[in-house]
């Protein structure tokens, strides 16, 4: 009888060394196409016997094998035919890494690179995030894009989850867009065919304006309506603090300062300074040399909506730097005079 083989599938191509990879190949007659139970069908790794497996139902025989060694490897499925006494085979490479083939690739979400094993990536409410692959080893294979939401979180995402994009190029992208008005953590998940685990990737989604994520205190207390006051070198602790239930922990945050009357650049300062990404939410702003009024603004990175603090007052520890003294009209100088009385 002549037989060939019909069908196959194939293994994940990029496994990593001590991972299990499974072939298979459906066997039947050259003539018929009918599938053949009882045939055996000789399994080779890098040419080498290995094992011999007969076709069960439906004519399909299956190797599984635990790869040891990094490099491009073969794994052959063979069927001899007594008919012309010569083998049907079929060839399936693989290329087997030292660690997770996802390490080799980058990841942009936002435009900016993704670290493998990063802590969290962030992710705004209201907008489309753009998540983009590039992988070499995906070439004209598919990738999916999957989601772990324990929070229930309204997201979508185009390409829809867990759909299968092609990869022509190595490269593909989708928009991420979540919704609602709840924050929360998630996890986007990077499948292949090709491999045999994931890129999961823990996210933080948050709303675009800060003061949904957090209040501003100043010396511990809320800032007043009427805005707050500043002496001369004597420091204030300006905390941002974290809503409960809020996941902004680790958003880096800038505290900017706008001078607008009075006041050179230099009168106030900051440390950690002005204009510098801080994840420790805490700043002891000083004011010194001139008198007059600034702004504060905190800004979350990625964020559009900063919180602003509009009026705080910088004046002198001594009142006789900012006022004069008057007694009927007339000025009294600092350190008093001669007063007579009638």
């Amino acid at each position: 009888f002549r037989r060939e083989i019909l069908d196959e599938r194939p293994p994940i191509s990029a496994p990593v060394v001590g991972d299990k990879v499974v072939a298979a190949v459906q066997v039947g007659s050259f003539y018929t196409k009918k599938e053949l139970e009882n045939v055996e069908v000789e399994w080779m790794y890098d040419w080498k016997p290995v094992d011999r497996v007969p076709t069960g139902h439906s004519g399909w025989s299956s190797f599984e094998h635990e790869v040891l060694t990094a490099g491009e490897h073969q794994i052959m499925a063979s069927v001899h035919s007594p008919y012309d006494d010569r083998p049907s085979n079929f060839l399936f490479p693989i290329n087997v890494y030292l660690e997770s083939p996802w390490e080799q690739a980058s990841l942009f979400i936002n435009g900016e690179r993704v670290a493998w094993n990063s802590p969290s990536v962030f992710l705004f409410r209201g907008q489309p995030n753009e998540v983009r692959i590039e992988a070499r080893f995906l070439q004209e294979k598919e990738i999916s894009l999957g989601l772990i939401n324990p929070d229930g979180l309204s997201i979508e995402a185009a390409p829809a989850f867990e759909a299968w994009v092609p990869v022509p190029d190595g490269t593909t992208t989708w928009v991420v867009t979540p919704a609602g008005n709840k924050s929360a953590r998630i996890t986007l998940k990077l499948s292949s065919k090709e491999t045999a685990q994931a890129w999961e990737v823990p996210c933080t989604v948050l709303s675009l304006n800060l003061a949904d994520e957090a209040d501003v205190l100043v010396d511990g207390v809320e800032v007043p309506p009427t805005g707050n006051w500043f002496i001369r070198d004597k420091p204030q602790t300006v905390t941002l603090t974290v809503k409960s239930g809020s996941p902004l922990a680790g958003l880096p945050v800038t505290l900017s300062c706008v001078i607008k009357s009075g006041l050179d650049v230099s009168d106030v300062t900051s440390a950690p300074d002005f204009d510098s990404e801080q994840t420790t939410y805490s700043w002891a702003v000083t004011g010194n040399t001139g008198s007059g009024t600034f702004l504060l603004s905190l800004s979350g990175k990625g964020m559009t909506t900063p919180i602003t603090l509009l009026d705080n007052t910088l004046l002198s520890n001594n009142l006789s730097d900012e006022a004069t003294f008057s007694l009927d009209g007339a000025t009294i100088p600092v350190g008093g005079g001669d007063i007579s009385w009638r």
